[in-house]
């Protein structure tokens, strides 16, 4: 696992291995919910994966140039927008945007409900992805385990996060069936939240 700040260099650009990891759970995601898709016999799976790739892009923009967005004052040296990426809240508003584009084109083209499913599943896995490469600092722990940081034991948040969706994904084909309607939505929606609300006093 890496610290999300580390950084590496390719000509003037400069990449995070935030964004890196990044990339690599969008593309888990994309062809997850591609395949997802396909075993729920959704009919307009090819519209549905066309408007993913500009959502997909567009997040990957806003991540990139959030540092950007919330402080223009860099744009006085352009150099910055290829320097700087990721910060506070960049990855909450790139998966904003994301689900933001897929549901207004739902609405507007009439796609099945279920299609929920697919993208909450591909987020999931997508989610994992990321969270098994970037590290995630927690608050200090009493427990013997934990990342090291100046000789101090701290929770692994995103581990915790990726054993408890490990789960949530597994739950999933074990209590419902290919044809159960809007349950498994429900489900991933509502679990996810509770993940959510249950590591939050583990975080920093």
């Amino acid at each position: 696992m890496f610290e999300a700040y580390r950084t590496f260099s390719l000509g003037p650009l400069s990449l995070s291995m935030e964004l890196l990891f990044l990339l690599a759970g969008v593309i888990t995601a994309f062809f997850v919910v591609d395949y997802y898709l396909k075993w729920l016999e959704i009919n307009e799976r090819e519209k549905i994966t066309d408007q993913m790739t500009w959502a997909l892009f567009g997040a990957i923009v806003i991540f990139k140039f959030w540092p950007v967005i919330t402080a223009p004052a860099l744009l006085r040296d352009p150099m910055n927008a290829l320097y700087f990426t990721g910060g506070p809240l960049a990855m909450e508003m790139a998966l904003l945007f994301a689900f933001g584009w897929m549901l207004v084109n739902a609405w507007l083209r009439k796609w099945p409900l279920i299609m929920g499913e697919a993208l909450m599943g591909g987020a999931i896995l997508g989610a994992m992805v990321f969270l098994f490469g970037i590290r995630q600092i927690g608050a200090v722990s009493p427990l013997p385990f934990g990342f090291q940081v100046d000789e101090i034991t701290v929770h692994p948040v995103n581990l915790y996060t990726v054993f408890l969706l490990i789960l949530v994904m597994t739950g999933r084909f074990i209590y419902f069936d290919r044809n159960a309607g809007i349950k498994p939505l429900v489900y991933y929606v509502v679990i996810v939240m509770a993940i959510w609300t249950l590591l939050s006093p583990f975080r920093v």
